[in-house]
């Protein structure tokens, strides 16, 4: 999880825009954060800031679930009020294991069986939920980035090769966004860094070419579409791509909405 502290700056900033609310993304710079208007794409650096990451899998309220290795198996254990419980069981190797903050939903994946020796082994995706134990697999085998839980517990955005999807709680797909449907240009590309929005209307990411880059001894490798550009992904609607300037990391470490009231003059 992270954890953002930006200053009362961001509220002149929206105030610029118009009345309403506004929202930003912040982009981990390593020492500062690059604050980007979702709407308009205009940028400030930020130098006061802060980002904490917790060691666990996740922390949700009050509950800290981690994964354990038991007799060659892989299970997945829920600690509440320093009492510990299995919530899930699979006969392979459980990776990824994200739970929302405050619903008592996981999502977790395993390797898929395969015959060949793979670089990146595809991977099947589960939800479960904590309290009923039912259990739903979404996938058998694909290749797998992340996942993210909106805000408000309903949705997981799942960044597969090439796809963005929305999926909820039953299992249901609500969206599938190809990388390609975005841009021609984004033709071999993943989403990473998914940040959702906390409307949870839509994720902030990156979307970056998954191949190798050629160039010429001494050379740096030529810019490719993705590398310097912010997309706003919604669950509706159309994607917002901002392209930035190409000494910033598109690195999304959060969101921030700023209420702005807005101004009436003053009668004399």
């Amino acid at each position: 999880m992270t954890n953002l502290r930006l200053p009362a700056v961001l509220v002149f900033l929206a105030a610029i825009v118009a009345a309403g609310e506004t929202y930003f993304v912040a982009l981990d710079q390593g020492d500062h954060a690059i604050v980007v208007n979702a709407k308009t794409g205009k940028t400030k650096r930020e130098s006061s800031w802060s980002q904490k990451e917790t060691a666990s899998a996740m922390a949700s309220g009050g509950r800290k679930l981690m994964v354990n290795a038991i007799d060659g198996t892989r299970r997945v254990y829920s600690r509440k009020n320093n009492k510990t419980r299995e919530v899930a069981r699979n006969e392979r190797a459980c990776r990824e294991v994200v739970a929302h903050p405050s619903h008592g939903w996981i999502a977790y994946t395993v390797e898929a069986p395969t015959q060949r020796r793979m670089k990146y082994i595809p991977r099947s995706i589960f939800l479960r939920d904590l309290d009923s134990g039912k259990e739903i697999e979404l996938s058998k085998s694909v290749f797998f980035r992340e996942f993210a839980w909106s805000p408000n517990g309903k949705i997981l955005a799942i960044s597969l090769d090439q796809s963005v999807l929305f999926v909820d709680q039953s299992g249901k797909t609500l969206r599938t966004v190809t990388s390609e449907s975005i841009d021609k240009r984004l033709y071999a590309h993943g989403a990473y860094h998914l940040k959702w929005r906390p409307d949870s209307a839509a994720v902030a990411c990156s979307i970056q070419f998954l191949g190798g880059r050629a160039a010429m001894p001494g050379a740096e490798p030529k810019p490719l579409y993705g590398d310097h550009e912010l997309f706003i992904v919604p669950v509706t609607g159309d994607v917002v791509a901002h392209s930035l300037k190409p000494d910033v990391r598109v690195k999304p470490a959060g969101w921030v909405k700023v209420r702005v009231k807005k101004l009436t003059p003053k009668r004399r």
